[in-house]
């Protein structure tokens, strides 16, 4: 038998038919019934397994031929993961009764990459076509393949082609087949357009250990149970090797090349950054080698934007971010950005304009930068790149700092200014952090410029660390205004996490400061800060004092801002220690100043403390009406926290004047405006204040017994939430309005399961005793 081509034209061999017959051998081929053999190490990858097999299966649209195209990163296992999808529609489907091509196109490979013209005439020989029969162009080539792979079909043998390590769309379509009659697996380390795609990323963290684990198996045998003995360690190997297949197989097998080392050698030795590349090669394999068959690929635009990715300090980027780290036009960098994704050196983040860096191509990006980098690249692109986070944090800041004008046009508004700190907070923190020599003054500016967004997030162990670093950056820069800022936001910092005492020394050391260098603003303002301490524990004389000393220095320099703020402290302080008389004539005072600054928030927040004051003293009718007139003020304006504070307090005043149905009502609408608030880490206790307030009015009006017991019930779990011992008197009143709404028993008492959960709740805080009935 031989094949005949009819209808077309000759050119030494067949090359151009138009209707091509093909005659199958009797058998099939020996190429066709062979495939690599798969790793018996495989894992952790059945969900992906899952969808290539559906890619594959036979029952797909007519015409259409089944294309899988799995990509991903060198090294994460692309053709193990082709090679078992394979097995598997072979051996337990029966779908390719005709069996299975592979060729691996080496097209990261400049020594060993084949064209596809060189890869079809392998494949044609492996399917039976002789020689003297081969057409010598590749569209000759590519038709004859797909006629003879239509012809097995048609005998019932459809066939499988697998093609390995493609490089382009161009080096791919030629072997595809074009008719449903046969189909294909193709993996690249680039996105192609071909076909259906499973992108491959690193393993999860059990499958990568679970890797390790097999490998040593494989190797050893089922004696070696390092990874079972030592499974803290094995999970450090696994993240260091970021948990990337070829790198966790190379870990593996040093291990098994030396059965008395212990995982945690191998893990210590890969800790060192800078050494983990080499210590992940193997002879010839290696995570290096993988990697840079993927960067000499790269145009030298791509390929230097590539190492000066490197240089940025958190986990993800932004566009604007890198383009200012590149120096170059944001729409040339954002379609760099994209090919460098599409060659999956770097991956697109959830979000649209965030960008990814695994940790091992980090380092191999930061040897290529340190080999490659100009004299002072990098240092002037990391120098951009901290100026532009300092300018970003320092504009967005403008939006949150009361006191602030004119805002900057940066940003709309506070929320948009919140939302690009939100992304580009651990890039904010690891730059500060990071900080390096050349770049502490960019590095203090960014630091100071976080702090009110730090503690607006109620970030507070970040704010303290933060604070704590740009004390040291302005005392080696010898910077004395920039370390007057620095003491202040640290000693706020401590305070806010209770370390009065060490918060104390912070403020006191930067009051000499400023007294030393004559700097009276700051005078003013540590001034200001070190009552604050005082007015948390009485006699608070001590608070009164310093508040009137702030005051003097603020009108001494002309700050009305901070004269207002000053004002409004001293009254609260005066407030303690029952001075009312005072009181008012110092909040009236710091009202005017708000008044006439056309700050009408911090005016409300006064008139707060007026309604506050006026219930202490018994004045409940005014208070009430003062209080209800603030919260509807605040709502107006859209202030959430502040509607639910104030809201929280008139129900203290309604208790007062005994009008418990009215307390149902205001503390049901205080619970509300407290859950529209964007939470933080640590509940405010005045939300559980509302929710006490709630359960307790309930109770009294004997209402809804079962709404009360869960609204104290998520009171106690909130105050459990709260670190320190402060709200005493909330922490005392909580506990008896559970233990007076358990005392109600029968039709007005709660039902069976919210008593249960109640009683159950308080035995866990010691508050009832003995076992349920």
């Amino acid at each position: 038998m031989v094949n005949s081509i009819t209808g077309g034209f000759f050119f030494r061999s067949v090359f151009q038919g138009r209707d091509i017959t093909v005659h199958l051998p009797r058998e099939i081929p020996p190429a066709l019934a062979g495939l690599p053999p798969g790793s018996s190490q495989f894992t952790g990858r059945d969900a992906e397994v899952r969808k290539v097999l559906r890619d594959l299966a036979p029952n797909q649209p007519s015409g259409v031929p089944p294309v899988a195209a799995v990509v991903g990163p060198a090294g994460v296992g692309k053709t193990e993961l082709v090679l078992q999808v394979a097995r598997r529609a072979l051996e337990d489907e029966g779908w390719f009764p005709g069996g299975v091509l592979f060729v691996n196109l080496f097209g990261y490979d400049d020594r060993l990459r084949l064209s596809p013209e060189q890869a079809l005439d392998d494949l044609l020989r492996a399917l039976g076509i002789l020689g003297e029969q081969m057409p010598e162009g590749l569209q000759g080539r590519s038709r004859l393949f797909r006629s003879v792979l239509a012809a097995y079909a048609k005998q019932g043998k459809r066939v499988l082609v697998i093609v390995d390590n493609v490089s382009s769309d161009d080096q791919a379509e030629p072997l595809l087949p074009a008719t449903g009659t046969a189909a294909a697996l193709i993996t690249s380390r680039h996105s192609l357009n071909v076909g259906s795609r499973q992108d491959l990323d690193v393993l999860p963290r059990d499958a990568a250990v679970d890797l390790v684990r097999r490998t040593l198996h494989h190797a050893g045998g089922q004696s070696d149970t390092r990874v079972d003995d030592d499974p803290l360690n094995a999970v450090r190997v696994a993240e260091l090797c970021d948990r990337l297949p070829l790198a966790l197989q190379t870990a593996a097998a040093m291990l098994a090349d030396f059965p008395a080392r212990p995982l945690a050698s191998l893990a210590d030795a890969l800790a060192d950054a800078r050494a983990r590349l080499g210590q992940l090669e193997r002879g010839e394999r290696g995570v290096r080698a993988a990697f840079r068959m993927s960067y000499e690929r790269l145009s030298p635009p791509q390929a230097r934007l590539f190492r000066l990715l490197s240089l940025n300090p958190g986990p993800d980027m932004g566009t604007e971010a890198a383009a200012q780290l590149a120096g170059a036009d944001p729409g040339a960098v954002e379609v760099m950005l994209q090919d460098l994704a599409r060659a999956h050196l770097i991956k697109a983040g959830p979000a649209w304009g965030r960008w990814l860096m695994h940790d091992l191509m980090r380092l191999y990006a930061s040897e290529r930068d340190r080999i490659h980098a100009e004299r002072g690249e990098s240092e002037a692109a990391r120098r951009r790149l901290l100026s532009f986070y300092a300018e970003g944090a320092e504009s967005a800041d403008t939006h949150l700092n009361q006191s602030s004008v004119p805002r900057s046009e940066r940003f709309r508004d506070q929320d948009h200014a919140v939302e690009w700190l939100d992304a580009e907070r651990q890039n904010l923190m690891a730059a500060v952090i990071d900080a390096s020599a050349g770049n502490r003054r960019i590095t203090l500016r960014l630091s100071l410029a976080l702090g009110r967004y730090l503690l607006r997030q109620g970030l507070h162990d970040d704010w303290l660390l933060v604070s704590q670093c740009a004390c040291e950056m302005a005392q080696v820069a010898g910077d004395d205004e920039g370390k007057l800022a620095a003491l202040h936001m640290y000693g706020t910092a401590q305070k806010m996490l209770r370390r009065g005492q060490e918060a104390r020394a912070t403020f006191e050391r930067g009051l000499t400061l400023a007294r030393r260098k004559r700097n009276r603003a700051s005078e003013a303002l540590l001034l200001n800060a070190l009552a604050g301490l005082f007015l948390e524990t009485p006699p608070y004389t001590a608070a009164v004092d310093l508040y009137q000393q702030a005051i003097q220095v603020y009108i001494a320099c002309g700050d009305r801002h901070g004269e207002a703020v000053a004002r409004s402290n001293l009254g609260m302080a005066l407030r303690s220690i029952r001075r009312f008389r005072d009181v008012f004539v110092e909040l009236e005072l710091a009202a005017d100043i708000w008044r006439d600054l056309g700050d009408h928030k911090a005016m409300l927040s006064v008139q707060h403390t007026m309604g506050n004051t006026l219930c202490q003293m018994g004045r409940l009718r005014e208070a009430i009406a003062l209080l209800q007139d603030v919260a509807e003020r605040f709502r107006e304006l859209g202030e959430l926290s502040e509607t639910a504070m104030v809201l929280t307090n008139l129900c203290h005043a309604l208790l007062g004047a005994g009008k418990f149905d009215e307390t149902v009502h205001v503390s049901r609408r205080a619970v509300k405006f407290h859950r529209q608030v964007p939470a933080s880490s640590v509940p405010e206790p005045a939300f559980a204040s509302a929710l006490t307030y709630h359960a307790y009015a309930l109770y009294l009006t004997k209402r809804d017994m079962d709404q009360a017991a869960a609204a104290i019930e998520e009171a106690l779990d909130m105050l459990d939430l709260i670190p320190g011992d402060g709200s005493p008197q909330l922490r005392a009143s909580a506990p008896a309005v559970a233990a007076r709404i358990l005392g109600r028993r029968g039709r007005t008492g709660p039902s069976a399961e919210p008593r249960k959960r109640l009683e159950a709740r308080l035995r866990r805080r010691g508050t009832i005793r003995g076992s349920p009935n």
